[in-house]
């Protein structure tokens, strides 16, 4: 008998001009990117979205840590300790990758109600303003803050380079098979 287990992920950043600060309050406080698109469809710049990453091996085993109650576990990927990850950086991404891969990384903490979870996939999605992640944005994960940070999984696909005045979501979703 053949088991299989996998993963598939999902890269969603959605781009929005935001003169007033306006949609990013709204998106922090845990307003979804189709809600604000639909809202205020004038101010939507675009969307990328990409398939496919990699979990990372220190976040393969802190994942087991947590479920099986083992020594050192790390702190949960939730809303108080997750944050959305983008960097600069090209290099191809690779199991062994860890948080100190990234390039110029520029966290973000979960806006409200994520991570979001819907059967077997959860969500997380945290909020760049105006002034912040100005930058080109070439690599993407998924960390937790409590401590040390520790890298779940790492996407390296170039999606544009952020300027002052936009407001972009960096949406994360992880399904496991």
């Amino acid at each position: 008998m053949e088991e299989l287990a996998g993963h598939k992920s999902i890269l969603k950043i959605s781009k929005f001009a935001d003169p007033d600060g306006l949609l990013e309050k709204l998106s922090k406080a845990g307003a979804s990117s189709e809600e604000l698109r639909q809202i205020y469809p004038e101010r939507f710049l675009g969307q990328e979205m990409h398939e496919g990453n990699i979990l990372v091996n220190v976040g393969i085993q802190g994942l087991w840590k947590l479920a099986c109650d083992l020594a050192s576990p790390p702190g949960a990927w939730s809303n108080a300790n997750a944050k959305v990850r983008t960097g600069t950086g090209s290099g191809a991404a690779a199991a062994t990758d860890t948080q100190a891969t990234f390039t110029s990384p520029v966290d973000k903490a979960m806006d409200a109600t994520y991570p979001l979870l819907s059967g077997q996939q959860i969500q997380f999605k945290g909020t760049y303003g105006t002034s912040d992640a100005n930058q080109a944005w070439n690599e993407f994960g998924v960390i937790n803050s409590d401590g040390t940070p520790l890298l779940l999984n790492r996407f390296v696909t170039s999606k544009g380079t952020k300027g002052s005045g936009e407001v972009w979501t960096l949406e994360i979703d992880i399904t496991l098979t």
